[in-house]
């Protein structure tokens, strides 16, 4: 299948440089810089429509998508990268308004718990 990108990623940091897609097939990719690496494959069953935006977390293994669907989604890069590609955590924050924007780039807001991911969103409803 292919891969319409509608949205973009922050690309990951050294030694695995990844970078992330959004699609309307409903799924995100993540892509490796170098083409020889093995592709990743397709983070899949999180969105019932199309993904409209990606974003990496501050700890680059962490990406979370939002979707035409009014889901937002978590998804574990090196689970991804081995072959399990379904998400971490997905959820609807209150109305079924697309989620247009996603920034999981914020530092975590505990000290006790590194691998919490805080996300801001935009969406239709405003």
């Amino acid at each position: 299948s292919s891969s319409s990108s509608s949205s973009s990623g922050i690309p990951r940091t050294a030694p695995e440089m990844l970078a992330a897609t959004g699609s309307f097939d409903r799924t995100a990719r993540l892509w490796h810089a170098s083409r020889a690496a093995r592709p990743v494959p397709p983070l899949a069953n999180g969105h019932g429509d199309y993904v409209l935006c990606v974003s990496f977390g501050p700890d680059a293994r962490t990406l979370v998508t939002g979707g035409a669907d009014g889901r937002i989604c978590v998804w574990d890069c090196d689970d991804a990268a081995a072959g399990n590609p379904a998400p971490a955590a997905c959820l609807r924050p209150g109305s079924n308004a697309a989620v247009r924007s996603v920034d999981a780039s914020l530092p975590t807001p505990s000290e006790d718990e590194p691998g919490d991911v805080l996300s801001m969103t935009g969406g239709e409803d405003g």
